[in-house]
């Protein structure tokens, strides 16, 4: 009996939507929100009070008219053009369709105004993590990475020492258009 509270004391957590604090089963996006669900948007720069400079991750987020989020990490620097972005994009629902499907990388995100927060999984942590950032014109930055807050869209939360800017990316709106996340 040790054994077995020992085994599942460690191992991880597999959350569910219902798990996170920004998951609304009827969520409606802001018609006039400038986060756009028509394409990706890629990390371009990283910023912090001593320096700028250019990633050597190629990360992108996509967004979802239900409120979902997924964050994708290229190890290998594998996707380059729009159609790869696509065929990524594809893949990852497939996969997300599957039964008893669980996540790490998929995510909720809630607005107010041009402020954004993003709850995902860290997997090392276990844990919960929020991402805050504004939303402009074809840009999404990242202004703080934290695991307090809870999903509260409170101006501490936006500060200036750090930012990651992704650009949009626009991608052919009938081939994804009709995509719908399994998380």
């Amino acid at each position: 009996m040790l054994l077995s509270f020992a085994f599942f004391s460690c191992s991880k957590k597999m959350y569910v939507k219902e798990d996170y604090t920004l998951y609304e089963q009827d969520f409606k996006r802001n018609p006039i929100s400038q986060l756009r669900t028509d394409g990706v948007y890629v990390l371009e720069n990283i910023w912090t009070k001593d320096s700028g400079r250019k990633p050597e991750e190629h990360i992108f987020y996509k967004f979802y008219e239900e409120g979902q989020v997924n964050i994708t990490v290229d190890i290998g620097h594998q996707i380059k053009t729009e159609q790869e972005y696509i065929d990524s994009i594809k893949k990852h629902i497939a996969s997300t369709n599957q039964p008893k499907f669980t996540t790490h990388f998929e995510g909720y995100y809630k607005m107010e105004a041009n402020k954004i927060v993003i709850q995902r999984v860290s997997s090392p942590r276990n844990l919960f993590v929020y991402y805050y950032g504004i939303v402009e014109k074809d840009k999404l930055i990242i202004v703080k990475e934290t695991i307090d807050g809870k999903g509260k869209i409170e101006d501490k939360y936006f500060t200036d020492y750090y930012k990651e800017t992704y650009r949009f990316l626009p991608l052919d709106k009938s081939q994804i258009e009709n995509l719908k996340p399994g998380w």
